[in-house]
Order: structure tokens, then sequence, then C-alpha cells
């Protein structure tokens, strides 16, 4: 219901599944990163850390 705060359980299941789907979406950029030549690859650091900031701005919270 509007207005009313959320259990602090729903809360934490909405981090996870926002957790969960930014990892699928750094795994899923990491593979197509594997499919450009060697010179122009990302580590998957980089990709990972990509992939974070676009979560963060998406959910406009740290994931």
């Amino acid at each position: 219901m509007i207005g009313w705060a959320k259990s602090q359980t729903l809360q934490k299941q909405i981090l996870s599944e926002n957790q969960e789907d930014a990892v699928a979406d750094a795994v899923s950029t990491y593979r197509e990163e594997q499919q450009k030549p060697a010179e122009d690859r990302k580590s998957l650091q980089t990709v990972f850390e990509r992939s974070r900031e676009g979560g963060e701005a998406k959910m406009g919270m740290p994931v």
C-alpha cells in the first residue's frame, strides 16, 4: 500500500534481486567482450566496475 513502510525482509529481497540483475548484466557484457579481438577486450574487473556504475545510476542506490 502507498504510504506504508516496507518490511526489512522485503527491502533485503529487493536489494538482492537488484544485485542479481547487476551481476547478470556484468556477465553478459563480459561474454560479449570475449567475442572481440584480444586487443580490444576489457578485463573482467573493468566490465564489472562499469556495470556497477550503470546499476547505481539506474537504481539510484549502490549495488
